[in-house]
């Protein structure tokens, strides 16, 4: 059970960090810089996969 709550956490964080990087990047090289909102954006949602991790019995030290 708890190997599948894992996989759903760090899914959905993968899917939300591809969508991102489709914005600013092309083949793997980053063709525009990445703006405040959308680094907050990604700071915000590695703190929601902390709390996640942390709902789940999971504790993760993070610190960004």
């Amino acid at each position: 059970m708890k190997n599948k709550k894992v996989k759903g956490i760090l899914e959905g964080f993968n899917n939300n960090m591809r969508v991102i990087m489709t914005h600013f990047t092309e083949d793997g090289e980053v063709t525009e810089p990445i703006s405040v909102d959308m680094a907050e954006f990604i700071i915000n949602s590695w703190n929601e996969t902390v709390e996640k991790f942390g709902n789940a019995g999971i504790e993760l030290e993070s610190e960004i």
